[in-house]
């Protein structure tokens, strides 16, 4: 009988080592001089750092033979069901709203369950048909014309802002950054930028506002516009304190020095009767030059922290036509073929991922292209109507229960004058750490401690709200706030809720794809090869 393997130049059979349920890239002779080398008797004391309460019990959870993916599905499930799932009001950067139910259907498509387009994307037009939706949803909610499909996540995103910001100007070394951002996408930015040639200085953050320094802001970017090393402003639209940034004074400042602005968004707050998008910041509507942005919340819950979806977005318009090509480019746009049929193609990708290798503005060789379909899916399955109520619900969640809590005494908000949406710090009398550990005591994740972001001026937490929370998750949290601080207020019971100014929002119906394109998505999704 013929040898299945007589095409091959090698007999997989014979690759022992590869073959074995469990392959580990090394033999027992190199792991011995890698742990001779490291000072290490045996390979766990590589891990002997990580405590033991967080590892697993290996007489309950030890898994000592291969499974099928069935068996293994099933082992997954059991282990999860052991969590215990809180009522949570977590968000600062990583929010949590309601999961379309379309998601799990559009995640079963075997074809589009992979990070990767193909070299030659062309020939996966359904994949490029998902990734532009996703691109034109997320063009229409902000109104920038060229969405990047995609990145890792927010934090990425703004690390390479910074490269982007230095390429536009050409001149200078230095961005200014805003301390507002989120303390995470913060210690990302400064580990990534070591060794380079990007400068980074922060801008602080007024203590009584909440807000960007903007005397601070204009003093360091005189000072290094005078020595023409200003290179970008990066701010955000809502800042980690969950306040209202004020965005037209920023870009204003940018626009004036003549250098690239970048803004920090979030896709959820731009539906209709949430905030301006950042096309329309500035005080002529002008618009940055630049936005990042975090979408996981478009499509998938938390989990823990990830995956996380990164959304880059550049201007491309007749007054902008050559910033995309200084972008870590990924982009998906129509055109016609050889036979003038319309179809999709990679109109743009300048980074290392397409074989650009020294030439690339990006050694980034990933993305998040299946996280990006599901979050373009989500958007079109939600639509104006859907996008409008999550973007809505928040807002009005927090709205009807933060009064009730400011008549406790000992509670009261962290910024009285500050506008917030849909987030809001709290300045309370006990220590922030443990009323965070007596509510999760009690089924309620409370929210993040603002107290070390503050450097322990006040004891400080923050409260995010969104449409996953109703009514009953609103009553539970205002009886543990009763039971914490038994004593109400005297006098007035009424609260002040700083008020919204009129040109923080952008009051259209800017999101509205036509019901023809979301039959035309479902047609797509159904006729990709599994």
């Amino acid at each position: 009988m013929t040898s299945r393997f007589e095409k091959l130049p090698y007999d997989p059979e014979k690759l022992e080592r590869e073959l074995k349920p469990y392959f580990i890239s090394a033999d027992d002779e190199e792991i011995g001089a890698m742990l001779s080398e490291l000072g290490l008797s045996k390979l766990e004391d590589l891990f002997s750092h990580i405590p033991d309460e967080v590892k697993f019990d290996k007489s309950t959870y030890s898994v000592c033979r291969s499974l099928s993916y069935e068996e293994a599905l099933k082992q997954v499930e059991l282990l999860a069901n052991n969590n215990k799932i809180n009522t949570s009001f977590l968000g600062q950067g990583l929010a949590q709203y309601r999961v379309h139910e379309l998601i799990p259907y559009v995640s079963s498509i075997r074809g589009l369950t992979t990070a990767y387009t193909p070299y030659q994307p062309e020939r996966s037009q359904g994949t490029l048909q998902t990734l532009w939706v996703y691109s034109s949803c997320l063009s229409q909610l902000t109104g920038f014309e060229a969405i990047n499909a995609s990145l890792y996540e927010r934090s990425t995103c703004l690390a390479e802002s910074l490269n982007v910001c230095l390429r536009l100007h050409r001149k200078g070394t230095t961005v200014l950054v805003s301390e507002s951002i989120f303390p995470g996408d913060k210690e990302v930015v400064e580990t990534l930028i070591k060794e380079t040639g990007v400068l980074v200085e922060w801008v602080p953050v007024d203590n009584k506002t909440g807000l960007t320094s903007i005397e601070d802001l204009k003093g360091k970017a005189e000072r290094l516009s005078n020595d023409k090393l200003l290179a970008g402003i990066i701010f955000p639209q809502v800042n980690s304190l969950g306040l209202l940034e004020s965005v037209d004074v920023l870009t204003d400042l940018a626009a004036s020095l003549k250098v690239p602005s970048v803004a920090i968004f979030d896709p959820m707050l731009l539906a209709t009767g949430g905030l301006k998008p950042p096309s329309r910041f500035g005080s002529e509507g002008q618009g940055v030059d630049i936005i990042v942005g975090e979408g996981q919340h478009l499509a998938i819950g938390p989990n823990y922290g990830g995956p996380g979806l990164g959304i880059f977005g550049v201007r491309y318009n007749s007054k902008n036509k050559n910033g995309i090509r200084s972008t870590p480019g990924r982009y998906v746009g129509k055109t016609k073929d050889v036979e003038g049929k319309e179809c999709l193609a990679m109109v743009l990708s300048t980074r290392e991922q397409h074989i650009r290798r020294e030439k690339a503005t990006s050694n980034i060789c990933s993305n998040q292209s299946f996280l990006a379909t599901l979050a373009g899916a989500g958007m079109l399955a939600r639509g104006e109507e859907g996008m409008k109520e999550s973007c809505q619900k928040g807002r009005q969640n927090a709205l009807q229960i933060i009064p009730r809590l400011l008549k406790r005494e000992g509670v009261s908000l962290a910024y009285p004058e500050t506008p917030f949406f849909n987030e809001v710090a709290l300045e309370v009398n006990v220590e922030a750490a443990k009323l965070l550990e007596s509510a999760k005591n009690k089924g309620i994740d409370l929210g993040v401690n603002l107290t070390p972001q503050i450097n322990n001026q006040r004891q400080l937490i923050l409260l995010s709200f969104s449409d996953i929370h109703e009514d009953s998750h609103l009553e539970s949290l205002e009886a543990f706030f009763v039971e914490e601080f038994p004593s109400e207020k005297k006098g007035d019971a009424s609260f002040k809720i700083p008020e919204i100014p009129f040109n923080f929002f952008f009051i259209s119906n800017i999101f509205n794809f036509s019901e023809s394109i979301l039959t035309r998505l479902t047609l797509v999704l159904l006729s990709i090869p599994p």
